[in-house]
């Protein structure tokens, strides 16, 4: 699920995943919040692109 906003006081985006590859249901959530001033998502997209893209269930540190 990814939901995006845009307003005067700041632009955000919520994206969830389901951190599980069997069963969806019972997989625990994550949940990204990213949050910035008015008019400056866009100039993080490539960063927060690339965090978002190294996310992988089952993925251990």
């Amino acid at each position: 699920m990814v939901e995006s906003r845009t307003g005067p006081t700041g632009d955000g985006t919520d994206i969830a995943f389901k951190m599980a590859t069997g069963d969806a249901n019972a997989a625990p959530a994550l949940l990204v919040r990213v949050r910035t001033a008015a008019g400056q998502l866009e100039r993080y997209q490539d960063e927060v692109g690339a965090l978002l893209r190294s996310i992988k269930p089952g993925a251990t540190r």
